[in-house]
C-alpha cells in the first residue's frame, strides 16, 4: 500500500478550460442548439433564449456542421439553470462549479471529467 497525496484542483485553469469549451466544443454547441429548440417548442416566456434556424432539422446526433460561433454566457446559463454571473464566475475561477455541473459538462461535451478539471502538479 502507498500513501496518496490529496489532489488540488486549479480552479483558475479549470475555469479557463470551461471558457474554451464554450468557444470550441461542437458537442456543447449542438446541445445548446437542441436545448434552445426545446425551449422554443415549450414557448416559455421566463427564459432568455435566442431563436435558431437549424439546417439539419435538429437531427443533432447526425449533425456534422462545424459551428461557427461560440455559445454565449446566457445560453450556457440557461442550460445549467444558473445565472450569467455564475457561469462567468466559473470561467474566471472566482467560484467553482458543483460536481454535478462538472459531470454534466463532461456528458454534454463528450470529454472525460479529467480532461475538464485541471489539477496542480
Amino acid at each position: 500500500m502507498e500513501l496518496f497525496n490529496r489532489p488540488v484542483i486549479n480552479w483558475i485553469k479549470t475555469g479557463e478550460r470551461l471558457a474554451l469549451l464554450r468557444y470550441d466544443n461542437n458537442n456543447l454547441r449542438r446541445y445548446v442548439c437542441f436545448y434552445n429548440k426545446k425551449l422554443n417548442e415549450e414557448k416559455s416566456l421566463d427564459t432568455l433564449r435566442p431563436k435558431y434556424t437549424c439546417f439539419f432539422n435538429y437531427d443533432c446526433l447526425n449533425c456534422n456542421e462545424e459551428m461557427d460561433k461560440s455559445i454565449s454566457v446566457q445560453e450556457l446559463a440557461n442550460v445549467f439553470g444558473k445565472t450569467r454571473d455564475v457561469i462567468t464566475n466559473w470561467e474566471t475561477g472566482k467560484t467553482m462549479p458543483d460536481i454535478e455541473d462538472l459531470l454534466l459538462y463532461s456528458k454534454i461535451t463528450g470529454l472525460d471529467i479529467n480532461d475538464i478539471v485541471i489539477f496542480d502538479s
